[in-house]
């Protein structure tokens, strides 16, 4: 049991004792057991290395996350690899790869550019395809493994490959019941998105929906709020003011959302309450919340060298200074060449564009969001299939 679950440590005593007493067995080949010993202490040794290595960068991952350091990724992990001596083939199984992952998914995010992580997308993809069945104790890293490769898909506007994914969790949902709480409400939340961003709207709001009511009563509060942020945002796209009454339940104060959540969650979700009290009339409640957003932003903002998002806020307040200033071909001029920025090529970030394109199409958020997805599909990084 212990080799299975690559229990090193557990290994090791066992071994120990059978080294201890083998005089007492003359069954026992000791030149094999003290083969198994060296190669479990072997094993021991790089994973003792991968742990050093992923404490020290969660470390550094806090440090970028919560107080906007500002690192490079490729050469944090580089320099880590080499300091603890670690050799990349460690990497190669479901555990290192969760860790890694899960690393590369938070920096991605934290920079809206989740082609930054491409290769670690494309060689994850291989080690899955190049892997038989795993015994129960890899279930777990191996449904983390499916989620961050169907996140990361989903944001490259790879929809196809996402759901593949998807379909793959929802496959070792139903072969090991035991296991569904644990990822269950963000692969929803990720088929819900897909959904939506490639053209059905109902269906996305339906996966939220049944997510939400399916939640255990004591589920994790940040899936809660994740949810109900993607249904108002999901809404707002659709023109639909019930996506005020769902806003207003959320209810935490920004340290709290920063803290649990982190600082993006917490800006996005700032950002899409200013645009819906613009779209649904409350202007002088956003004027309010742009000047409370630029206090406690700005300074964060320009730390970690995200001008974009206070230039994306000084058009909105352009706009609501003079509203006529939309129909300038200058101003339009503007907002299409943020689209030329590789960062704001993310999904949500074109949804924010795309509302102040729809202010002077006169037209949904959602329409102008399909469309501008669609027109950058065919530049997003290359498939992995």
């Amino acid at each position: 049991m212990a080799i299975n679950q690559e229990q090193f440590s557990l290994v090791n005593e066992i071994l120990l004792l059978k080294l201890q007493f083998s005089h007492l067995d003359p069954n026992i080949d000791l030149e094999k057991l003290t083969s198994m010993f060296r190669i479990n202490q072997d094993h021991m040794q790089r994973e003792a290395k991968l742990r050093l290595a992923y404490a020290y960068l969660r470390k550094e991952l806090n440090e970028i996350h919560l107080k906007g350091k500002v690192v490079n990724l490729s050469e944090l992990i580089e320099t880590t690899i080499k300091q603890y001596q670690i050799n990349r083939i460690d990497f190669m199984n479901y555990k290192s790869l969760y860790q890694i992952l899960f690393i590369a998914n938070e920096y991605a995010a934290i920079n809206q550019n989740y082609s930054l992580i491409q290769k670690f997308l494309i060689k994850s993809h291989q080690f899955i395809e190049s892997q038989k069945e795993k015994p129960d104790s890899q279930i777990f890293y191996k449904l983390h493994v499916l989620y961050y490769l169907a996140n990361f898909s989903l944001r490259n506007k790879a929809f196809a490959e996402s759901l593949d994914y998807l379909g793959q969790m929802e496959a070792l949902f139903d072969n090991k019941q035991q296991y569904k709480s644990v990822l269950y409400a963000r692969q929803q939340l990720l088929f819900a998105l897909n959904y939506f961003y490639i053209g059905s709207p109902e269906k996305g709001l339906g996966y939220v929906e049944d997510a939400l009511a399916d939640l255990p009563k004591h589920g994790s509060q940040s899936d809660i709020e994740d949810l109900m942020l993607t249904k108002a945002m999901f809404l707002t796209q659709l023109n639909d003011d019930e996506s005020l009454n769902i806003m207003a339940k959320l209810t935490h104060i920004d340290a709290w959302y920063e803290k649990k959540l982190g600082m993006l969650w917490s800006i996005r979700k700032n950002l899409m309450e200013i645009l819906m009290q613009i779209q649904f009339g409350n202007v002088e409640l956003s004027v309010s919340r742009i000047k409370s957003f630029k206090r406690r932003y700005k300074k964060y903002l320009n730390q970690v060298n995200e001008q974009r998002v206070l230039n994306f806020v000084a058009l909105v307040e352009k706009f609501l200074a003079k509203p006529d200033i939309i129909y300038q071909q200058t101003f339009q001029s503007t907002v299409y060449k943020m689209l030329e920025i590789e960062e704001n090529r993310d999904i949500f970030n074109i949804s924010f564009i795309a509302w102040l394109v729809s202010r002077w199409e006169k037209t949904i958020p959602y329409k102008i969001t399909i469309r501008l997805i669609q027109g950058l599909v065919e530049v997003s990084p290359t498939k992995m299939t």
